[in-house]
């Protein structure tokens, strides 16, 4: 199977940066499709790859000069076209890299690791309008999106169908450089369990084993069900 990666940008390392470098590392004959590419910017393998970007790579050096571009982001889109010898295309979006053009079958998979500004109800521009139409549209082209929280995903939904698969998965955090040392002062006697909301299936079914343990817990998260919580982990300390 042939698979590209296309992303918003290129131009920092961040959480979102590394990501998109444990796709590429996972698929390490992927071409990487961008908006925007800053040559030298990002460390690692990244750039091992091929990296196809647009015009906008001669305009900004910072993810916030992008923010402030958006509404140039729709024609820099079309400029790109994953070509249809590509079996599928997994992008991993801020908000602006799904609209790039997609030939033939290939199929698209949408990871939204955040949203774009022009979102956000606080926020007005006079080009608002049009960029959440492109928005919409742009999303139209997956079957399978990917929302990295279930705050995310209630807002996609509000611009999908009903025939569109809309789903959250938390992305994972690199523990490369948290060293685990040995302390004859501390007692690793506990687990921590991030929550968002309600508990996800996976985290009602970890209570079996965490409440069957000797391991205090500690719930972490925001708009914890406090109430679900103390029903499927009575001796956590929220």
């Amino acid at each position: 199977m042939k698979i590209a990666i296309s992303c918003d940008h290129v131009l920092s390392n961040s959480h979102y940066m590394s990501l998109v470098e444990s796709f590429a590392n996972i698929y390490q004959n992927a071409t990487i499709y961008t908006l925007a590419h800053k040559i030298g910017a990002v460390q690692g393998r990244l750039e091992l790859h091929p990296i196809k970007s647009t015009f906008l790579s001669n305009l900004v050096d910072d993810k916030n000069k992008l923010d402030k571009l958006s509404f140039l982001v729709p024609s820099a889109s079309k400029k790109i076209t994953v070509q249809k010898e590509f079996d599928q295309l997994i992008n991993i979006s801020c908000g602006l890299s799904h609209g790039f053009n997609v030939e033939g079958n290939t199929k698209v998979i949408q990871y939204i690791y955040s949203l774009p500004h022009f979102l956000s109800r606080n926020k007005t521009s006079f080009f608002n309008g049009y960029l959440k139409k492109w928005f919409k549209e742009s999303l139209a082209k997956s079957e399978l999106i990917i929302c990295s929280t279930k705050e995310i995903q209630k807002i996609i939904e509000r611009y999908t169908s009903d025939k569109q698969q809309v789903y959250t998965l938390k992305p994972p955090v690199s523990t490369d450089g948290i060293p685990v040392i040995a302390s004859k002062t501390f007692k690793y006697d506990y687990f921590v369990l991030y929550v968002e909301g309600q508990l996800t299936n996976l985290e009602k079914e970890l209570s079996t084993i965490l409440n069957n343990s000797n391991y205090k817990l500690y719930i972490l998260g925001g708009k914890v069900d406090r109430e679900q919580v103390k029903k499927y982990y009575p001796k956590a300390i929220i």
